[in-house]
């Protein structure tokens, strides 16, 4: 479209990148993904730019007990939206296919709502993993 063809024009590698970006949908699952892979990413992220250099956002490589948790909190979402069973069996095989998967969080100050109840940060919480983490995903959060 004209507003690509001119954003494209410049000489912005970063914004090329982003304007070229694409999303895998295929996943193949015994393949894995390599941990360099996943620790470089984290890397690259740490030094995107943000507001007033704060780095508001915390990374968490998911161990397989909660990514299994995610796919199961996805499942019931989309049975609570309403979807067919044909359409929720399609999305989860795919979803369940994912070899790995990396949750960015952001801290807020206010408190959030989590099924009606409040959910609070405690004293000392760094927001970790609660279902479980991985001697990885241990790894990795010092990485960040």
């Amino acid at each position: 479209n004209v507003v690509r063809r001119a954003l494209r024009s410049g000489t912005n590698v970063a914004l090329d990148a982003i304007l070229g970006r694409c999303t895998t949908g295929a996943f193949d699952a015994a393949r894995g993904v390599p941990t360099e892979a996943i620790l470089r990413a984290a890397e690259a992220a740490r030094w995107a730019p943000n507001h007033k250099l704060s780095e508001p956002f915390t990374l968490r490589w998911l161990s397989d007990t909660t990514r299994a948790r995610v796919c199961d909190l996805h499942e019931e979402t989309l049975r609570a939206a309403g979807k067919g069973a044909k359409t929720i069996e399609r999305k989860m095989r795919r979803w369940r296919e994912i070899p790995e998967m990396v949750a960015v969080t952001v801290a807020t100050e206010e408190p959030r709502q989590v099924d009606g109840a409040v959910a609070e940060r405690k004293d000392g919480d760094d927001g970790g993993d609660a279902l479980g983490a991985t001697a990885g995903e241990e790894a990795f959060r010092g990485a960040c």
